[in-house]
């Protein structure tokens, strides 16, 4: 257990050993040191700092309900911006590919290719790009239909 200096226990002083004598002119510097405390408490002034401690407390209370108020909106309105932005996703996905398809079909136009849209469009080119392309080598039919059917 802990004791301070000086201090002797009367079981020990009952044994032998030569008790500690304690050293005055330590213990003044040290009260010396010290700061004078208001050792008296009233009832008065104990009531008073129990009601500043109340007042403190309900003002600290009333911070952290208003702090985690915002806490909750701003969770709230993080989830709202998420769903946002998965509306908008998910209505581009569905409207997009029709306006792309005019767009793709008027440019298509400019440029003199053909109007279809989707995969036939695209099937279009490349058969009549290998005519041309039949056409430039010297090859036979035979090679021709060959090569048709490993490009499909």
């Amino acid at each position: 257990m802990f004791r301070h200096k000086g201090e002797v226990i009367a079981s020990e002083k009952n044994q032998s050993e030569p008790s500690v004598v304690k050293d005055k002119s330590v213990d003044s510097k040290i009260e010396e040191k010290l700061p004078t405390v208001k050792k008296e408490f009233t009832v008065q002034t104990v009531g008073e700092l129990l009601e500043k401690n109340l007042k403190w407390s309900q003002i600290i209370y009333e911070q952290n309900r208003r702090i985690n108020r915002k806490l909750v909106w701003m969770a709230v309105m993080s989830w709202i911006k998420v769903g946002l932005v998965l509306a908008v996703v998910a209505v581009s996905a569905w409207f997009l590919p029709p306006l792309l398809g005019n767009v793709i079909g008027q440019y298509q136009s400019l440029l003199g290719g053909e109007i279809d849209s989707g995969l036939k469009a695209g099937r279009n080119a490349n058969n009549q790009m290998l005519e041309k392309l039949f056409q430039l080598l010297p090859i036979n039919s035979a090679q021709q239909e060959q090569i048709k059917t490993i490009l499909k």
